[in-house]
C-alpha cells in the first residue's frame, strides 16, 4: 500500500516536469524490451472491516446491555461504516452499556502496523513492522491481544500461515510496541489467480469482530505448452519413445455422508504449469493438484479441509536398449500449502508389456511415492528384448487424478526392404472418372527417409509427399529412394499418361 502511495507521488511529479518544459518527442531505443513480471504475491486491494460492530444480551439479575466496538482514526474521527480504507493507526474501543446508555466496562487502545509490501515471492518469510498494540484506558476489563495471519483461498483459517513475534506468540498483547512479527514458515507459490489474504486480525483469530484485510493475488508468466512430436531414427534395435499421455480420472468429484448425515464433498482439480483448469492429454512435466473437502455444500465459505501439491518430473530418455533400465530424472512431489494435516498423496510407478512387469522405485525400492524433493527413479527390472512394434508402458498413476503414461515401441535395427505397391501406373490429362493424380503407395517404409523425383517432369512431375501429377501424353518413370538403417533403396515405376 505504501508502494502505491510513493508510485502516484512519483507518476505526479514526471508528469509535473514534462507539463513544464512542453511536449518532447521521444525515440524509442533499440535496446528497450518488454519484461514480464515475475511471479508472485500481488496486492490488489486493501480494506478496514468491521464484522460485529454491536451484541446484546441480558444480566441473570435482569435487564439488557448492549456490547459496542468503535474505530477511529488517528484524530479521533469515528469509521462509520463497516468498512473502510483507514490504515496503520487506530483506536479501539470497545465497551459494555446499559439500557440506559451508561458505560459499565470496557477499554480503549491503539492499534498500528507498517504497510505490508505490493509484491512477494515464492519462499518469502513475511515480516509485518512496527506493529504495536497500547493501551489508552480500561474499565473492569482488559484491553484484547491482536494477531495476524496469511491465508490462502479465504479469509478464514484455511491454509494459514501465522505471524509470531520473536517469543515465538501469534499473538501480540498490550504493551507490544514497534514490535517485527514473522510469518512461521515460507509462504508458497500457487496458480494464476489464486488469493491469500494477509489479515491483521483486532481480536487473536480471524474470527475477530473486526479486520485489516490486504488482498494479494499469485501471477505468472504464461509459458507454451504443446504436445510432443516423437521423431524416431532407427539406429539401433531396442525401444523408442513414440507416444505420451495423459489420462484424467473422471471421478474428480465425490459426496458421501457423514454418520450424523450431513454432507461431505470431496474434489480433486488439476492444472496445468499456467494454473489453468485442464483436461488435457498432453499435461506433463509440471503440474498442479488440489485436493480439497468440503462440509454441507461446495461453496467457497464452506471449505474444510485439504493440500495442494505441485508435481515436476523430466521426461524419460528417448531410447532404451533391452538389458538397460527405464529411469525418471527430477521426480518432485511439493506440498504448497496444507491444512488438518492432509499431506500429498502416495504416487505408483510401474511398467508393463507381455511377460514384463517391473515397479519403478526410489533407491530405498519404494514404488508408492509421497511428497519429496527432487529424485531419480529407475525399474527394478531391466527392459526385455521386444519383437517389431511391440508396446511397452510406463505408467505414474496419480490415484483420484490421473495416469501418465509413455509408451515406448520396439524398432529392429535390420529394417525391412522397402518398396512401392505398384510398378505401373496410368493417368489421364481430362475426362470424367479419370485419374488425373496418384498418390504413390509405398511398404515396409517406417524407419526410412523417402524422396521422389521424377525422370521426365514434363510429362509426370511428383512432389514431396509422392504425389504424381500428369501434365502431357507420354511415359516417364519416377524413381522413388529410401534412406535409412545405412543403406538406400531405389524403387522405380512407369507412368503412363494419356490424353482421355
Amino acid at each position: 500500500m505504501k508502494n502505491y502511495k510513493k508510485l502516484i507521488c512519483h507518476i505526479m511529479t514526471i508528469v509535473m516536469v514534462i507539463t513544464s518544459l512542453g511536449f518532447m518527442p521521444q525515440t524509442a531505443k533499440a535496446d528497450d524490451v518488454e519484461t514480464e513480471d515475475p511471479a508472485g504475491w500481488y496486492l490488489t486491494d486493501y480494506s478496514l472491516v468491521i464484522n460485529t460492530k454491536k451484541t446484546t444480551g441480558s444480566f441473570m439479575q435482569g435487564g439488557s446491555y448492549s456490547d459496542i466496538l468503535s474505530i477511529y482514526d488517528i484524530e479521533g474521527t469515528e469509521m462509520q461504516e463497516l468498512e473502510s480504507d483507514l490504515e496503520n493507526d487506530i483506536r479501539l474501543s470497545y465497551g459494555r452499556y446499559s439500557e440506559k446508555g451508561d458505560y459499565l466496562c470496557g477499554y480503549d487502545q491503539t492499534i498500528s502496523w507498517d504497510s505490508p509490501e505490493d509484491y512477494y515471492a515464492e519462499g518469502t518469510i513475511i515480516e509485518l513492522m512496527n506493529v504495536s498494540n497500547l493501551e489508552i484506558s480500561h474499565k473492569s476489563w482488559s484491553c484484547r491481544y491482536i494477531s495476524a495471519r496469511f491465508n490462502l483461498k479465504t479469509i478464514k483459517d484455511t491454509y494459514d500461515y501465522k505471524f509470531l513475534d520473536s517469543s515465538g506468540n501469534n499473538q501480540f498483547g498490550v504493551g507490544s510496541e514497534e514490535i517485527t512479527v514473522k510469518t512461521e514458515k515460507a509462504i508458497p507459490k500457487a496458480v494464476n489467480g489464486d488469493t491469500a489474504y494477509l489479515i491483521v486480525n483486532f481480536g487473536n483469530s480471524t474470527f475477530a469482530d473486526s479486520q485489516a484485510i490486504y488482498t494479494y493475488v499469485w501471477k505468472a508468466p504464461i509459458i507454451e505448452i504443446k504436445a510432443k512430436t516423437y521423431n524416431m531414427k532407427v539406429a539401433e534395435k531396442g525401444w523408442y519413445l513414440t507416444g505420451y499421455q495423459f489420462e484424467h480420472d473422471p471421478y474428480t468429484y465425490s459426496e458421501s455422508r457423514f454418520f450424523d448425515g450431513s454432507l461431505c464433498i470431496d474434489t480433486k482439480t488439476i492444472y496445468d504449469g499456467n494454473g489453468e483448469q485442464t483436461k488435457s492429454k498432453v499435461l506433463e512435466n509440471n503440474l498442479y493438484v488440489y485436493n480439497e473437502r468440503y462440509f454441507g455444500e461446495y461453496v467457497e465459505d464452506h471449505f474444510g479441509v485439504g493440500v495442494r501439491y505441485e508435481l515436476n518430473w523430466d521426461s524419460p530418455a528417448a531410447f532404451i536398449a533391452s538389458g538397460e533400465y527405464f529411469q525418471m530424472n527430477n521426480w518432485s512431489s511439493t506440498v504448497l500449502a496444507t491444512s488438518d494435516k492432509w499431506g500429498a498423496p502416495s504416487i505408483h510407478f510401474y511398467a508393463e508389456t507381455s511377460k514384463y512387469l517391473s515397479e519403478i522405485t526410489d533407491t530405498k525400492g519404494n514404488s508408492f511415492i509421497g511428497a519429496t524433493e527432487p529424485i531419480a527413479l529407475k525399474s527394478k527390472k531391466a527392459f526385455p528384448e521386444g519383437t517389431a512394434e511391440q508396446k511397452l508402458n510406463a505408467f505414474i498413476v496419480i490415484n483420484g487424478v490421473g495416469k501418465a503414461t509413455y509408451t515406448y515401441t520396439w524398432k529392429n535395427a535390420t529394417l525391412s526392404v522397402p518398396t512401392v505397391t505398384k510398378s505401373k501406373v496410368t493417368l489421364y490429362l481430362s475426362g470424367p472418372d479419370k485419374k488425373l493424380t496418384y498418390k504413390i503407395g509405398l511398404k515396409n517404409a517406417t524407419g526410412y527417409t523417402v524422396s521422389y523425383k521424377s525422370r521426365n517432369t514434363s510429362v509426370a512431375s511428383v512432389g514431396k509427399t509422392g504425389t504424381i501429377t500428369a501434365k502431357k501424353a507420354g511415359t516417364a518413370n519416377i524413381v522413388v529412394t529410401f534412406k535409412g538403417g545405412g543403406k538406400t533403396y531405389y524403387k522405380s515405376m512407369s507412368v503412363v499418361v494419356k490424353k482421355k
